[in-house]
């Protein structure tokens, strides 16, 4: 019959006990001889409890399925993680007495001939093997690596010999001397010999000076003067040479009147060319050339026509490099 408490029908014929509630679905028993009383219909003790529900097994997995299941697959085995294993394969062994592994006798021989093998080598390599014995270099190499030392031997002392002088030729060699420009004795060192001075040092500083067409002459602020008319090209060109009383005089008396400054002689770096003002109106291209060094006090002036007049005259003019104003090497 239900449940007189909770109407749930039971679940087969011989129970006793309601699935739901607990209550106990026994018929009544009539009452005792002791008298009437009421009857418990609920449970009373613990142990007349039906036993709850079984719940599903979350992860066991039943040893035999029920028929009509598939088989249950084993659980899948997680991948490897970290580095792949390196070094050689675990040696294989097998179970002897009392279930201790055994190497096999085979693969300690191997390893024995091996690491013999090695140490063989090893000894060679290290004793044996010298670049000079016979089984490595044959006779004619020998001989040829022989050949070049002795030839790298005897023209080693050659090479020295020819680079060291002799004490003859160290006897024999002497310093440099010059000559000064007023012919006296000679020096090995031109700051020696004096400086030019005078006609005869405007003459060597100027080689062109002293032409058939020129004169010497003396002023009032040069020391010397000479002056010369050659012909350029149908024309006379007059050339006038200077020795300054100082360097200062030059420079002022060329700074107030020039011009420009036009390009030295054959482009010498030792020389300074200015174009100056004349106050002779047949003179349109006035020169002055002199040294660049402040310590020469020698200049030259080229009264010409024209520019293509004072090119064709500028040929001819002769001015010693300033290295040789004192001397030249004998």
């Amino acid at each position: 019959m239900d449940c007189p408490t909770c109407g749930t029908p039971p679940d087969r014929p011989d129970q006793r006990f309601c699935a739901k509630c607990g209550t106990n679905l026994a018929p009544a028993e009539p009452p005792t001889a002791y008298g009437q009383g009421t009857r418990i219909t609920g449970p009373l003790f613990a142990d007349d409890l039906p036993p709850p529900p079984a719940a599903p097994p979350t992860f066991a997995v039943p040893a035999t399925p029920p028929p009509g299941y598939p088989p249950v697959p084993p659980p899948p085995v997680p991948p490897p993680t970290g580095p792949p294993p390196t070094g050689p394969p675990p040696i294989a062994y097998e179970a002897g007495r009392n279930g201790r592994r055994r190497t096999p006798v085979v693969l300690m021989a191997v390893a024995a001939l091996f690491a013999a093998a090695i140490g063989a080598g090893g000894v060679v390599l290290l004793f044996g093997g010298d670049d000079d014995s016979p089984s490595d270099t044959s006779a004619e190499d020998r001989a040829n690596d022989t050949g070049d030392r002795d030839a790298t031997t005897d023209a080693a002392p050659s090479a020295q010999a020819s680079e060291t002088p002799t004490a003859t030729e160290t006897a024999t060699k002497e310093p440099p001397t010059f000559q000064c420009w007023d012919g006296g004795a000679a020096v090995t060192r031109l700051a020696d010999c004096a400086a030019p001075t005078g006609a005869a040092g405007l003459a060597w500083v100027f080689p062109s000076s002293t032409g058939a067409s020129c004169s010497t002459e003396a002023g009032a602020q040069r020391a010397s003067e000479a002056g010369c008319a050659p012909v350029v090209g149908g024309a006379t060109v007059r050339f006038h040479y200077s020795e300054w009383r100082s360097r200062a005089a030059l420079e002022t008396y060329y700074a107030s009147n020039t011009v420009a400054v036009i390009a030295a002689p054959d482009g010498r770096g030792d020389l300074v060319a200015l174009q100056v003002e004349s106050r002779d109106s047949s003179v349109g291209y006035k020169v002055a050339i002199y040294y660049t060094d402040p310590s020469a006090p020698w200049s030259v002036t080229i009264y010409a026509a024209d520019e293509a007049e004072y090119l064709a005259a500028v040929d001819q003019l002769a001015m010693r490099p300033f290295p040789q104003l004192r001397g030249e090497r004998e």
